[in-house]
């Protein structure tokens, strides 16, 4: 468990059954860890680390783009 709460702003709505939306970073590593249509590869990987890294706000920034990014790339990002 985190020591704070890093809320994603703005939210991060994804396709993943019916839409949902991500508005934590431990929303996000729960969704990474536990989605039945996790690609396999290096990406999800590196994203679910720099997810579970974020310590301060300063890392959101990165961490949130990146998850963005693959969403999108796997067109899982609803825009």
């Amino acid at each position: 468990m985190r020591n704070a709460y890093f809320g994603i702003d703005p939210p991060v709505r994804i396709r993943a059954g019916a839409d949902c939306t991500l508005s934590s970073i431990e929303q996000a590593v729960d969704f990474l860890n536990s989605w039945p249509g996790r690609r396999a590869g290096p990406d999800w990987s590196e994203v679910l680390c720099l997810l579970e890294a974020v310590q301060t706000p300063e890392q959101m920034p990165a961490a949130t783009a990146a998850l963005r990014a693959l969403l999108e790339r796997d067109n899982l990002l609803v825009v």
